[in-house]
């Protein structure tokens, strides 16, 4: 696939390190924390707006069955509802950047397929006089992922290549499996040490630091006004993150940008995937009497998602909305518990609080408990806690490596 479109490149690319420098990586934890909050603020705004809708398409089909296809008002409605079309599939879009849990759909794919295909995509789309030199080096690597997302992510890094490159230059793509060490992955927030590095690079003209900092901010962009909406990189953050890994961008001033994606490689496809052992497992397994397991999470989508994956597993799921709810039921059903998720973000009682009440009443329930947070009083907090150890997912966090979690504590044998 190397020579798509050849140019001599004027200036060769600085080599950059083959892992981020320490200062790089101690400040990606404090960039995830920002953008999880900013797609907390804009998800739930377009959710609302979106429902907003609802009563809206309602209305328009009221007035078109009573007025009649012939009516003079015919042609206003259908242009109201054209108009409220163009602004839901707006608002999806921002759903799809800072929500891609809601269609999280992941299979055994073939990722390095995935990526040839769209990069022979994005190299019919060049004009003649382009004049980019394209450079792959793709090593057979296969995940359990959603296509259709990783598609759409793949589809923006090079469209924003192709905008970094409008005078020429050289874009080197790039699929590796790696091993890291435990501070390596830790350094990047992953939990695996074997891993995929994807990388797209570009010998543009780079970004300044500014820039740099908010690149995956939604809705922040450089184009033009009305040329991009600014969800491209902030998509393929949460896709990322959604699956286990970690999106690092580097750029050189007056040499170009590097978007790194590091991927857990748990969900090689070489024999049997992980998806499919964890299913294997469950379903050999039934208890006559099957553990309860408590959901407590105030987002209805969250907790939606997660429900849909912990009823994969052989357990009662029962799933309340607020703290209080959740403590209640607790109390109700005693000692019949196998495990408990917390959302830590809910509201009047802190998540640490509740936990420390719920090990009063049975000090031997499995804990785990969803968080956004990362700092040391909330890890000392944690500590203190009486055994057994609880067990903290950050957010944003794939829902399948949730509910293989709780059926290891449910199930030992799985």
């Amino acid at each position: 696939m190397s020579g798509l479109r050849t140019m001599n490149s004027p200036v060769p690319p600085e080599p950059l390190a083959d892992f981020p420098s320490p200062a790089t990586c101690s400040s990606l934890r404090e960039r995830d924390d920002r953008l999880q909050s900013l797609k907390i603020f804009a998800g739930k705004l377009a959710h609302d707006f979106r429902n907003a809708l609802v009563p809206q398409f309602g209305y328009v089909t009221l007035i078109k069955e009573q007025a009649g296809d012939d009516s003079a008002v015919a042609p206003f409605a259908l242009k109201l509802e054209t108009a409220a079309r163009k602004l839901e599939s707006h608002l999806d879009a921002i759903l799809l950047a800072v929500r891609p849990e809601r269609r999280f759909s992941p299979k055994s794919c073939d990722f390095s397929g995935l990526l040839a295909r769209g990069i022979e995509a994005w190299s019919k789309g060049l004009s003649e006089d382009a004049c980019i030199r394209v450079e792959t080096n793709l090593a057979d690597c296969a995940l359990v992922a959603d296509e259709a997302q990783w598609t759409a992510v793949i589809e923006q890094l090079l469209r924003n290549a192709r905008f970094a490159l409008a005078a020429g230059g050289t874009l080197q793509v790039a699929l590796q499996p790696r091993s890291l060490d435990r501070d390596q992955a830790a350094a990047l927030s992953l939990e695996a040490t074997d891993v995929i590095r994807f990388q797209v690079r570009d010998t543009g003209v780079g970004m300044a630091e500014d820039v740099l900092r908010r690149a995956c901010e939604p809705f922040f962009t450089t184009h033009a006004k009305g040329q991009a909406a600014g969800l491209g990189l902030t998509m393929a953050h949460s896709v990322t993150r959604l699956h286990g890994g970690q999106l690092v961008l580097e750029t050189v001033p007056h040499h170009g940008t590097a978007v790194t994606v590091w991927l857990p490689a748990h969900g090689a496809v070489s024999d049997e995937t992980r998806s499919s052992q964890f299913r294997t497992a469950i379903k050999t397994e039934r208890p006559a009497n099957l553990p309860k397991v408590l959901l407590v999470a105030p987002d209805p989508m969250l907790r939606e998602v997660i429900l849909s994956f912990l009823r994969e597993i052989p357990a009662e799921v029962i799933s309340a909305q607020d703290n209080r709810e959740g403590l209640k039921l607790f109390q109700r059903h005693g000692a019949e518990w196998g495990a408990v998720v917390l959302d830590a973000g809910l509201p009047a009682i802190d998540g640490i609080e509740i936990w420390s009440k719920i090990r009063e009443l049975n000090p031997g329930v499995p804990l785990i408990l969803i968080s956004s947070r990362s700092d040391a009083a909330l890890d000392a907090r944690i500590a203190q806690l009486k055994a057994p150890p609880a067990i903290v997912m950050k957010k944003p966090f794939a829902p399948q490596r949730l509910s293989e979690t709780v059926a290891r504590l449910i199930l030992p044998n799985s």
